[in-house]
């Protein structure tokens, strides 16, 4: 039986037409956990319950399997609806398709099956729970939003942040390969999910990430509000791992595989002052020049001094704010060809230049990497950047330190800065044979 699909699941779409409003999606693994999001799933239960009797919809109880489905599809509708609440999106709704667009797949709720949930989104919206707005059954999605009514029953129980749980079977390790489409703005690059089989590889994958899962459930960890949007939720902690394959590629698991999903890996820096870990103040801990340095350990050569992404007397008109500019088109060299620039980066980088020009200048500035420019050897590389990573937060876990991921990053308790940036360098080596410098960065 078909799973209720919600969009990121199944595809994310990269330079996506630009909207005026944005819907939330409909989230398929939230859970109640705390007492006042429990009592208001039961007391919708029980609404729902004697809407059937007042209608006589049903001449008989379900049987346990169904009913199973059906509590579970309303504990999560109202979960959603709560969370829009707490934390509404950009238009309030929360988007959702009530057809069988997509076969079911390791990455949906195989419990939420449209059979049921329809007929329980259009009870509730007969008794005032939602409104909803339904989309083209064959290419549009449905919006539903709490209205006036719930939103009072959900502030009466004062339900919170930390009243929202995650089903324990959401899937943490995803796979991805991209495809290019056309659409009617142009040509688009789309993330497909892979629907991979089981295998005792994505075993140990999950069951590695489920660990670091379960010490930041539990963590002391916070987010003082600062008053601008997006609302943090200190509670959204679930971590994925993200793989990827190239073309035409079989299933494997050693391309990519950052982490991903929690609400500081998305925070910006000048809100990151407000992070307090284990009741402190917050450090960042970056590896200096990590993909450059991971590079040239790769061919066992020692990099030059000094920040390895400066061009000066190599590019000209380079000035220290071309550094950004310059990274990315450093990246870029290690996924791609590099034939032009990805859209956007010509713009941090001095007027007048080009891909070729800048590709130049870095092949003169390192000249022991050319042979891996075009090689899409980005992907390795950013796998290697993923186990030095799992390795410093594991670390970390061992010793009670709670460590936040940033893909090249950690953010630590401030007292446990240098004792981090020591494991940091100590985990660099044992990953990739070299140890990287690590930058200690205070927020103010």
């Amino acid at each position: 039986m078909d799973a209720l699909n919600s969009a990121p699941q199944e595809v994310e779409i990269e330079d996506a037409a630009p909207t005026e409003t944005r819907d939330g999606w409909f989230d398929q693994w939230v859970t109640a956990k705390g007492e006042p999001l429990k009592d208001l799933v039961s007391s919708m239960m029980g609404g729902l319950a004697a809407y059937e009797r007042a209608a006589k919809t049903r001449k008989r109880q379900r049987k346990p399997e169904d009913k199973l489905r059906y509590e579970t599809c309303v504990e999560v509708l109202v979960c959603n609806l709560a969370y829009a609440v707490l934390n509404p999106s950009t238009s309030g709704r929360i988007a959702l398709s009530r057809g069988k667009r997509f076969k079911t797949t390791r990455y949906d709720n195989r419990i939420l099956s449209p059979k049921v949930m329809v007929p329980i989104l259009e009870r509730m919206a007969d008794m005032d729970i939602i409104t909803q707005e339904i989309g083209d059954p064959q290419k549009g999605l449905s919006t539903i939003a709490p209205t006036e009514w719930f939103a009072r029953r959900t502030r009466e129980r004062q339900v919170s942040f930390a009243d929202f749980g995650r089903n324990e079977v959401e899937e943490v390790v995803v796979l991805t390969r991209k495809h290019k489409f056309l659409t009617e703005f142009g040509p688009k690059k789309i993330r497909v999910t892979v629907d991979y089989p089981d295998c005792s590889e994505a075993d140990e994958i999950r069951h590695e990430v489920r660990l670091l899962n379960r010490f930041l459930e539990c963590a002391d960890l916070d987010f003082i509000d600062d008053g601008h949007a997006p609302k943090i939720d200190p509670y959204q902690r679930v971590m994925k791992r993200r793989f990827s394959l190239l073309p035409r590629q079989s299933i494997r698991f050693d391309k990519a595989g950052r982490l991903f999903g929690p609400w500081w890996m998305t925070l910006k820096k000048n809100r990151r002052v407000n992070i307090r870990i284990q009741g402190e103040p917050a450090a960042e801990l970056d590896f200096s020049n990590m993909f450059a340095r991971l590079a040239y350990a790769r061919i066992g050569c020692e990099p030059p001094e000094g920040d390895l992404y400066d061009l000066s007397g190599h590019l000209d008109g380079y000035e220290r704010h071309h550094r950004k500019g310059v990274k990315l088109a450093f990246n870029t060299l290690l996924f791609s060809r590099g034939a032009r620039f990805p859209e956007g980066f010509g713009s941090h980088l001095p007027v007048g230049s080009t891909m070729p020009k800048v590709r130049r200048a870095i092949e003169a500035r390192h000249p022991n990497l050319t042979p891996l420019f075009g090689t899409k050897v980005g992907f390795v590389l950013m796998y290697q950047e993923s186990l030095i990573l799992i390795k410093v937060l594991q670390s970390l876990n061992r010793i009670g330190v709670v460590g936040l991921g940033l893909h090249d990053a950690v953010i630590v308790p401030l007292s446990q800065a240098t004792r981090t940036k020591n494991i940091m360098e100590t985990c660099s080596r044992e990953v990739s044979g070299e140890a990287i410098p690590t930058e200690i960065k205070f927020y103010k």
